[in-house]
């Protein structure tokens, strides 16, 4: 033997079976594995102990199980086509940049199970697919139209099915009507009515904030994701029906989770990136609301306070807007999906950041020509996340042959997108140029992002500019009467919303701008500082009241001058447009 051979070889590594009983493997020998008592026990007078055989992982078992969408059997053919839109495409639009397990899975597949959901989700498909065909106009209820009247049949139904199923205290009641109540918004929405949306989001948030169900883990999780979708049409809901931009549900929640500037840690993912700034975006407009709502007496009496407010407020805009961009250009490519989120995301932190610059300043308006680049930011952000959609993209077909295939925009999401940072824009940036972009791009896409319907902000941004660049008798709109002015120097509480003020009796003559004036000369007396929309019951008008801040020059007249000395004052007017 030589001496390669003789040298001590490794100890070959012995497996030895796990499922032996204890006493053997305590000992180092072979167990037979026999139950109740192995051989080397028996033979040995010893105690045959065993382990305690090891359980599987435990799986919980959702309350709704995944498995593939079938086709509706009880159903119509009509009702057939119109769930395969909604499961083809509706789910899809609402979930869009951002991934929603709540659209793509749980209402999808709750839908086939339920029928007040089932309905609900015919009526919203169908009412998409006729608002597609008119090239989604401003959303109203088309009663002539066959669609919609298959959508409100069916709307009907799902309001039946599910005040039957929550008087006879049907399984998971709670969490059908929440789900059910979501698709119910989006209903109105598309039909124009955003009072009977607001209503029944306002019956969401009631059912949430009376404490969750004594349910499992699972449904816990379930309703979670639930509170989120209503968290979004929240603060999208903000701006409507309300005299300034309050959330009523995220302020809380919000306190809890939003770290603090330097402890924020970087971002994971898009998704992780929306509900942070969210959460950021809920607490900016309550600080703005708390701003708007006291008198000038009251924000010099807490100026300390606010200003450090607002300071804090502004040190986090920048925190996220560096996290976002570190995760944008992570080494880890982003998908084409997740870049648009990104750029969207953007958008929105630079219009809340300059929103929030000018929420302390005696005259915003004008403190808005300061943040030309940031509105210059936001339109660029906004252009190159529509012009994604417009670029054809390649696809193989065969070998040595390609098609040239365009992706298809989304017509209905029920998160926001370039809408609100588009409007305001073009309702706040004086430099013509720059808003008459924003106003290109609102027009380039029609759609509708929950609350915010695109043709309806361009519309009434378009006329804001009119009123502001060409005059307001040069505008087109029909003055339909003059507001009673309120004491000089008190400042209406309005932001889209109602205009409150203790009334004087004293009416103030408008301005009128004769000949169309450079944007950023526009004098202040014709900025138009706040704007409330009510659409009229016939869907057939609406009322645009705005307020601007007027000067006396001593007389009792109007001046188009601005003197220092000047006594500063407001006027609230209202006007007519067709829809």
């Amino acid at each position: 033997m030589s001496a390669a051979d003789t040298k001590k070889r490794p100890r070959a590594r012995i497996l030895r079976s796990k499922s032996g009983c204890r006493t053997c493997r305590i000992r180092k020998v072979k167990c037979d594995e026999r139950h109740p008592a192995c051989g080397k026990c028996a033979s040995t007078g010893r105690t045959c102990e065993w382990f305690a055989p090891e359980s599987p992982p435990v799986v919980q078992e959702t309350s709704i199980e995944r498995r593939r969408v079938l086709p509706l059997v009880d159903a119509t053919i009509l009702e057939r086509r119109s769930f395969d839109f909604f499961s083809s495409r509706t789910v899809r639009d609402l979930a869009w940049l951002f991934d929603s397990d709540l659209w793509e899975f749980t209402i999808l597949q709750l839908s086939q199970s339920e029928k007040a959901l089932r309905h609900a989700a015919v009526a919203l498909s169908s009412l998409q697919e006729a608002e597609e065909t008119y090239g989604m106009p401003i959303s109203k209820d088309r009663a002539g139209d066959v669609r919609h009247r298959f959508a409100a049949r069916h709307y009907n139904l799902a309001i039946h099915y599910l005040s039957e199923g929550m008087c006879a205290g049907a399984e998971n009641a709670r969490l059908t009507t929440l789900v059910t109540c979501l698709v119910f918004i989006h209903i109105e929405l598309l039909r124009g009515r955003y009072e009977e949306s607001l209503t029944h989001l306002r019956s969401g948030l009631q059912i949430l904030e009376g404490g969750k169900a004594a349910s499992s883990g699972n449904n816990d999780e379930l309703e979670d994701e639930i509170l989120k979708a209503f968290q979004k049409l929240d603060l999208q809901a903000a701006h409507f029906g309300e005299p300034t931009p309050r959330p009523r549900l995220v302020l809380d929640e919000a306190d809890r989770t939003t770290p603090g500037g330097s402890s924020l840690p970087p971002f994971t993912s898009i998704s992780e990136a929306k509900d942070q700034c969210d959460i950021l975006m809920s607490k900016n407009f309550h600080f703005i609301a708390s701003c708007v709502e006291q008198t000038p007496q009251e924000r010099a009496q807490n100026e300390q306070q606010l200003v450090a407010r607002q300071a804090e407020l502004t040190d986090l805009h920048h925190v996220y807007l560096n996290a976002l961009f570190k995760l944008a250009n992570s080494q880890a490519e982003l998908s084409p999906k997740d870049r648009r989120g990104a750029m969207m995301l953007r958008a929105h932190l630079i219009a809340s950041s300059i929103h929030l610059a000018a929420c302390l300043a005696p005259n915003s308006n004008i403190l808005f020509d300061q943040h030309l680049a940031g509105f210059k930011d936001i339109v660029a952000l906004a252009e190159s996340l529509i012009s994604d959609f417009s670029t054809p993209t390649s696809s193989p077909e065969t070998p040595g042959r390609k098609i040239i295939t365009k992706e298809r925009m989304p017509t209905f999401l029920t998160d926001w997108g370039v809408v609100l940072p588009l409007y305001f824009v073009a309702i706040k940036c004086r430099d013509s140029p720059t808003r008459h972009a924003a106003l290109n791009a609102l027009d380039s896409w029609r759609h509708r992002e929950g609350f915010w319907d695109s043709a309806l902000a361009h519309k009434i941004a378009s006329q804001v500019v009119k009123m502001e660049e060409v005059g307001i008798l040069g505008s087109g709109a029909v003055k339909i009467y003059d507001d009673v002015d309120g004491d000089v120097g008190n400042e209406p509480r309005s932001y889209l919303g109602t205009s409150t003020r203790s009334s004087s009796g004293k009416k103030k003559k408008a301005v009128a701008v004769p000949e169309p004036v450079e944007a950023d000369e526009l004098p202040g007396q014709v900025r138009i500082g706040n704007t409330f929309v009510q659409i009229s019951e016939d869907q057939q008008h609406i009322t645009v009241t705005l307020t601007r801040k007027l000067w006396n020059g001593g007389e009792g007249e109007i001046q188009p001058g601005v003197a220092q000395d000047d006594e500063e004052g407001w006027v609230t007017e209202n006007y007519q447009l067709t829809l």
